[in-house]
């Protein structure tokens, strides 16, 4: 009667040896997808900071830009100068599309690669 209990606690002994095995393999491999998925959601979040800085900096390029258009608009009075107002009007205009198109490609651009890296 003892031999046959111990054989019975050895019997289930194994199968619960053989499922604790395999619970370790699929734990471990349950690791390694999430640190691959990790890795790939770090790779992503630094794109989109990447992104993020390009920004800011092609959005100071943009402000500096019309600043600088301002000032030499401006200082056409102080020196005197006799520009062809026509002229003036369609770079005025020129440059207005410039800047609608610089602050909307940038966003464009941005949102994309960030929707994308998402």
């Amino acid at each position: 009667m003892n031999n046959e209990i111990q054989q019975n606690l050895d019997k289930h002994k194994s199968k619960m040896d053989k499922i604790v095995e395999e619970s370790k393999r699929a734990m471990e491999d349950i690791d390694l997808d999430l640190e691959k998925k990790f890795e790939k959601f770090d790779r992503e979040t630094e794109a989109a900071r990447l992104i993020s800085r390009e920004a800011l900096y092609k959005l100071m390029f943009l402000e500096s830009s019309i600043v600088v258009f301002s000032v030499t608009l401006l200082s056409v009075v102080a020196l005197r100068l006799n520009p062809d107002v026509g002229d003036l009007k369609v770079s005025w205009v020129l440059f207005l599309c410039s800047i609608v198109l610089g602050y909307f490609s940038f966003f464009i651009e941005s949102r994309a690669k960030f929707t994308i890296s998402w």
